[in-house]
C-alpha cells in the first residue's frame, strides 16, 4: 500500500470512528483493530478510550511497547474502580504525591 493511500485510509477510518456512537461497540472495535494493524496506535487508543475498553487499551500499549501508557491505563482503571493499592495511599511521599500518574486527574477518596 502506498504512503498516500495508507494515509487516506487511516484518515477515513478515524473519521468513521469519531462519528460513531460509543454504544456501537462492534464497529468501534473493528476500527480499533484495523488501526492497530496499521500501526496507528494513537488513533487506536483514541477509539478504545471512547469505548471505555481498558483491556483493549492496555493490550494496545503492550503491543506498542509504550510502558508508561500501560501503567497509566492500569492506574486509571484502578482509580475508576475506587480501588487504591497500598503504594498509592498516604501523604506526599506516595506515588500520587510525586505526580507519577499524570492522566489521573485526582486522587480517589
Amino acid at each position: 500500500m502506498s504512503d498516500g493511500l495508507l494515509q487516506r485510509s487511516v484518515c477515513r477510518l478515524i473519521d468513521v470512528a469519531r462519528k460513531l456512537d460509543k454504544a456501537n461497540r462492534e464497529a468501534l472495535s473493528l476500527c480499533g483493530l484495523y488501526l492497530t494493524q496499521l500501526d496507528q496506535f494513537a488513533y487506536a487508543s483514541e477509539v478504545y478510550v471512547k469505548m471505555g475498553d481498558i483491556k483493549a487499551l492496555v493490550s494496545l500499549h503492550v503491543k506498542a511497547k509504550t510502558w508508561d501508557e500501560v501503567l497509566d491505563s492500569v492506574v486509571y482503571c484502578i482509580t475508576c474502580s475506587h480501588i487504591v493499592p497500598e503504594c498509592c495511599k498516604g501523604d506526599d511521599e506516595s506515588l500520587w504525591g510525586m505526580g507519577k500518574f499524570h492522566h489521573v486527574p485526582t486522587k480517589p477518596t
